[in-house]
This record gives C-alpha cells, structure tokens and sequence, in this order.
C-alpha cells in the first residue's frame, strides 16, 4: 500500500482491563519524575503500585568475606531446610574464578554462614554460572553453567564474556545431604545457556528453557522425571534471524534462556520469556501437548524490564509471576508480584520493596535494583530469594494470605 512496509503479529494479551491501566499509569508516572515534568503538590496516588508486606532477610552483603559480585540466586527446600545457593565473584559479573556459594535456614530466618561449594579457578579462566535446584528421589540436584573465558565481550549486551571464543559445559552435580555435591554427569546438554531450574510438567516429565550455541530459545524436556536421563531438545518457534540480535527486531529477541513456565488446570504450559528488545514486554509461547510442541513465541502485554523472573503456583491455587515487571526499561528497582486466577489474565500487582537500592561496589554488567528472583511456596509461606545490586543476597518472606486479589 503506497510503498509502505505493512505487516501483521500475533500478540497475546495477558493482563486484566485493571492491570492495563495500573501498568500504564505507573509508566507514566515513572516517565514524569524522570524527566522533572512534576506538579507542586504531586500526583497524588497516581501509577502507584499497592506494596506487599513482605519481611526482608539478609543472607549476605557483598564484601563481608567474599566477592562484591553476588547474584543469580536459586532455592529450594531439602529434607525440612531451605537451601539457597548463588554466584559469587570478585566484582565483575561472570569473571574468571567465580564460584558457587550455599546457605541454609531451617525457618527461612536464621540462614548459616556462606560456604564455596564450586570454586572457580581464576588461572585458567573458569567460572560457574548457577542454574538451579530439584529434587528427585530424595536427592539434590544442582545444574550448573561451567564455562571458561577466552575473550571479553565488548559489545552493548548484557553478556560479559565472548560466548563465540568460550567454552561451556552444562554440567549435574547430585548431593544426599545438601552439603557435598558429586559430579554426575558433565555437560549434560550442549547448549549456550542454561541458566534456569527444571520443573515437572503435569504428565511428570521435567522441562526447562535454554539457549542453543545459535542464540535461539529451546525447551529441554526429559522422557520422565529422571534428570540423570538424557532430554530432548525441542526449537520453540521464533521467526527472526537469530545473526542479527539487536538489529530493533519487532517479533522480540530472547537469547539468554532465561524462561520458565507454569500449567493451566486444563494441562497446557504457558512458557514466559525474557524479551531483549527494548519493548519491556514479555514473550509467551502455548504448548497443548504437554510441552512436545510449541505455539510461535507471541509478544504479550505484560511489563518486564529485561531481567530473569519466576513463575508458579501459590499453594491456594493462583498464578504468580515474581521480577521486574515495569515498562521503564532496564529499571531493576521496581520488584513486583503479580497474581492470576487462571494463568491467563493477571488482574493483581503488588510492589515488594518500596525503596530504591544503588550500587555500593563498582564491577561490570552491575545494575541497581532488585533482581532475579527465586520462589518457593511452602504452605502457606512464600520465599522469595533475589540479589540487591548485584552484590548482596536477601530472601523475602510473605504471607499468602496477605495477597488479596
């Protein structure tokens, strides 16, 4: 029509009218403190987001016997204690002799001191990038990212390394006590990035994201519930170039597998993805075959700041999706819940920190905010494990409860 580029997506809308307009105004009221367009007496309530009263734990502060690099955090509960592990390092993110630490908590209160569980050998430029935790058989699972850094990445991405020049296994690590892990299998996928937990699906089969060596988004998914099993690679659609990232692709670019997902009561998974560019909305992909095939990756409606983020299931039955769920792109201080009925409208957002945190430490690919969350619904509790700048570890508890919708 007249030379114009005229093209049609499918999108997918995932918020209520409510929510629509509580994610519309908080953006606009964002933009207006941003930019100093203010009135004399406020805005009043105006986007302002309902908090959650949630009790902040500090399990460790950057500096305080390790790196000022801590992030990435993943929790789990094994035999009656919470387990949480992160990444840990000098300073800068993903830097040569980063290393796994662990703390434990029989209430989620009280958590014991920090302990190295993977150290990373800095001389011959090793790392380890946590994935995450699951349990099977009475015994502790752990997936861990080993790589090694041939060349720093230079370019404007949120990667620190040269994934092309590296090298990187997928290795699991098994453990009867939570304290001493065995190496089980090394590199027991061959792709670029797993850096998230597996989950079970409602056939008992586990499934996680990743990222394959071409940059495109991919669901493990494992013949049962075994992950000792070797698990089928599946391609979610997504028609880009996947050689062109950060090219202002419309259709969304998700290039680092940080993705999870959760299962309607009818069976079908909703996979959520973390979109890099720059619409500060997520993707969504639908399987109805218990995660055998895969919708092509739709661009949702709801808010996320390019960061990972959690899905679930309160123990009462409602959807969750736990980040940084705000249009204001790269804004890593806003950390929200937000709530569904059915998995498919969200109609409820909480705020979980009010305050905004800054960088006290330098370091590389840092960013201010909360940040990458890990939640465990345990009863009538839910834990939500995130790194604050980038440098210290906390866990939040709510009450469930407290969440009305």
């Amino acid at each position: 029509m007249n030379g114009f580029d005229i093209y049609s997506e499918q999108k997918i809308d995932m918020l209520s009218a409510e929510m629509k307009k509580l994610v519309a105004n908080a953006y606009r009221a964002k933009c207006f403190a941003a930019t100093g367009c203010m009135r004399e007496g406020g805005f009043g309530d105006f986007g302002k987001v309902p908090q959650a009263d949630m009790e902040r734990i500090s399990i460790y502060r950057g500096g305080e016997g390790f790196g000022t690099y801590d992030h990435a955090p993943a929790l789990i509960k094994f035999r009656n204690q919470y387990i949480l592990a992160w990444n840990s390092g000098e300073g800068n993110e993903d830097a040569p002799g980063q290393s796994v630490l662990i703390a434990k908590s029989s209430d989620g209160k009280i958590w014991s001191r920090p302990q190295v569980i993977l150290q990373g050998n800095k001389a011959e430029r090793q790392y380890y990038m946590l994935a995450g935790f699951y349990v099977y058989n009475d015994t502790l699972y752990m997936m861990v990212m080993e790589k090694f850094a041939a060349a720093p990445d230079s370019g404007f991405t949120m990667t620190a390394n040269d994934t092309a020049k590296g090298r990187n296994y997928n290795n699991l690590w098994k453990s009867s006590n939570g304290e001493t892990f065995q190496l089980v299998k090394r590199n027991f996928t061959d792709m670029l990035f797993v850096i998230q937990p597996p989950a079970l699906t409602p056939e008992g089969r586990l499934l996680l994201s990743a990222c394959n060596f071409s940059g495109r988004p991919v669901v493990l998914l494992w013949p049962g519930a075994d992950p000792e099993a070797t698990p089928e690679v599946i391609d979610l659609p997504w028609p880009v170039n996947e050689r062109k990232f950060y090219e202002g692709h419309d259709l969304g670019i998700y290039c680092y597998g940080e993705n999870c997902f959760y299962a309607l009561d009818d069976g079908t998974l909703v996979m959520i993805l973390r979109n890099e560019n720059g619409s500060s909305q997520l993707g969504i992909a639908i399987s109805n075959d218990g995660g055998e095939s895969w919708s092509t990756i739709m661009q949702s409606n709801f808010p996320d700041s390019a960061s990972r983020l959690a899905t679930g299931r309160l123990s009462d039955g409602r959807y969750f999706i736990v980040g940084n769920s705000t249009r204001f792109y790269m804004d890593r201080n806003f950390f929200a819940i937000s709530l569904s009925n059915d998995g498919k409208k969200f109609t409820k957002m909480y705020q979980l920190i009010a305050e905004a945190a800054h960088q006290r430490f330098g370091g590389e690919l840092k960013c201010h905010g909360y940040q990458y969350p890990a939640v465990l619904t345990d009863g009538s509790k839910l834990l939500i494990a995130y790194s604050v700048n980038k440098e210290d570890i906390e866990c939040g508890i709510l009450d469930i409860e407290s969440l009305q919708m």
